[in-house]
């Protein structure tokens, strides 16, 4: 029984510390957005090149920082979707609160 209860704490204590990594993880995206703003960061992105290997194959290496790399990917276009979803919502409610009613 103590094993099953130390299991379990642990595994909560593991999810929780993952759960905190990933609010800390979307909190940066969301400052870094702030300072240079969608079109700087696709702005970098076009100027991005990929010089495919002359063999066309992919390492272990290579396809596991792809994969990390479409992670953040993913992470910073949900952060500013929710910044853009926030910033339209508080103009409708700003334009609905100065028309007459």
């Amino acid at each position: 029984m103590r094993r099953t209860l130390s299991a379990v704490l642990m595994l909560s204590m593991a999810l929780a510390g993952c759960k905190a990594k990933e609010a800390f993880d979307k909190a940066k995206i969301s400052q870094d957005l702030d300072k240079h703003g969608t079109m700087d960061l696709m702005k970098d992105v076009s100027k991005d090149k990929y010089n495919p290997p002359s063999d066309g194959k992919l390492t272990d290496a290579q396809m596991q920082m792809y994969l990390k790399v479409r992670g953040h990917e993913k992470d910073i276009a949900q952060v500013a979707r929710k910044e853009a979803q926030a910033h339209a919502d508080a103009a409708k409610k700003a334009a609905t609160s100065r028309s007459p009613a």
